[in-house]
């Protein structure tokens, strides 16, 4: 069957024979066990605000964390830069800290989710969006100020700035 064997039922406990040339064999018992793979969530992106507009920002990745596992107990998330980065799975190529996006405005990072007592991962996109900050109004813009009204309130046109009534 070229190794491969179909296992109905989990675990399944099969007898295995080896057989060398001169015609003797020992047999041994085996218990194959398929193990489920961990199910995160595909998180919605990560938004940080630009302080200078220059399209890089610092992430904390971990603010992710319970968004991906869903809930999923036995499990630890790693972040790495690439998909084949988080496949592998190294300690030494994980993002530790704080991430400061590639490429502007828009960058992608994968979160390795991985159960702790089997060693079975599945791998999730995080989508990091960096997005810049309004601009101040001109040091012209002044206050604004209206006269009282009977109803202690007034309208302002803050466009035109420029109260109204």
């Amino acid at each position: 069957n070229g190794g491969i064997v179909p296992n109905p039922l989990n675990p399944m406990t099969m007898v295995a024979r080896v057989t060398n040339h001169f015609g003797c064999s020992a047999t041994m018992t085996l218990t194959l066990v398929v193990n489920p793979l961990p199910v995160p969530a595909v998180p919605t992106p990560l938004e940080v605000c630009d302080g200078d507009n220059n399209g890089f920002a610092e992430f904390d990745l971990t603010e992710k964390d319970i968004e991906i596992t869903n809930g999923e107990t036995n499990v630890t998330i790693r972040y790495y830069t690439t998909r084949a980065l988080a496949e592998i799975g190294s300690l030494t190529d994980q993002i530790l800290g704080l991430y400061t996006n590639d490429n502007p405005f828009q960058d992608f990072v994968w979160a390795r989710v991985e159960n702790t007592l089997t060693g079975c991962y599945a791998i999730v996109k995080l989508e990091l969006i960096v997005n810049l900050v309004p601009d101040v109004p001109t040091p012209g813009f002044g206050n604004l100020l209206a006269c009282e009204s009977t109803s202690g309130s007034a309208i302002f046109e803050l466009t035109g700035n420029n109260p109204l009534g």
